[in-house]
């Protein structure tokens, strides 16, 4: 054994410089808060954000001040959480629970747009451009036969 091993291991035993790590107790969450950044210019959680948006396109096509259920509020709220599993399914490729969730939400969203398509096209129109959602060309070429049969 060295002289500084046997020098640490009196220390050690003595209580002194045990290997403890000395942490201060004026910051109180260092590693979640990037030095020079203040905690309170920090993003929200995602979940309020999400939150937020969602709250936003729903307000914006709602057909009256408590519809939460009308077609046009559903498919606005599964727009946005479609758009962050989106996201999430990019960073994330390998978390198939979470696809195969955004699968199921493209889908009931699909069947909400033709039941809208359906019985209202302008109003599906309209949302149609609001959200900014793409149709397959079989459900754009649906839109139009449903368009024209409705103006004869």
């Amino acid at each position: 054994m060295t002289e500084s091993a046997a020098e640490s291991g009196a220390d050690a035993a003595q209580g002194e410089g045990a290997g403890v790590a000395v942490s201060s107790v004026e910051d109180p969450v260092p590693a979640a808060v990037p030095e020079g950044m203040d905690v309170d210019e920090l993003e929200p959680l995602s979940m309020n954000v999400r939150n937020a948006q969602i709250a936003e396109k729903v307000s914006q096509f709602r057909l009256h001040e408590n519809d939460s259920g009308s077609p046009e509020a559903q498919i606005a709220k599964l727009s946005i959480k479609i758009t962050m599993l989106t996201e999430h399914a990019k960073r994330n490729p390998k978390d198939h629970s979470s696809t195969r969730g955004l699968l199921k939400m493209v889908a009931l969203r699909k069947r909400l747009l033709n039941y809208l398509r359906t019985e209202d096209p302008d109003r599906f129109a309209n949302l149609v451009s609001g959200l900014n959602i793409r149709l397959s060309k079989d459900q754009a070429y649906a839109a139009k036969a449903v368009q024209v049969a409705t103006e004869e």
